[in-house]
């Protein structure tokens, strides 16, 4: 099935969120549940795709980015909320 992950949580199979802290500055930091989670998303949600960008490719993980901001967070929450809404019905949620 699809997962999210939103820059700390993830909507995963059976609808579960998990919020999963990330490192600011050392990718040592970064748990083995914390890569797993970011390992099996679909869709990653995050304020700075750049920085995100560079965490994923480090671990490997090449989940599809999606940018979510202050600046952009009106435009970008519903059609968050709409995929995860897509995900659910089609039976990954």
């Amino acid at each position: 099935g699809v997962s999210f992950f939103m820059e700390g949580g993830q909507v995963a199979e059976g609808g579960s969120v998990y919020f999963v802290a990330t490192p600011i500055g050392n990718m040592q930091d970064m748990t083995r549940r914390a890569v797993s989670i970011l390992g099996s998303a679909d869709f990653v949600v995050s304020e700075d795709t750049r920085r995100t960008g560079t965490l994923l490719k480090h671990f490997g993980i090449s989940a599809k980015q999606i940018s979510h901001h202050e600046h952009n967070w009106r435009q970008k929450a519903p059609e968050i909320v709409d995929l995860a809404r897509w995900v659910a019905r089609r039976g990954g949620g």
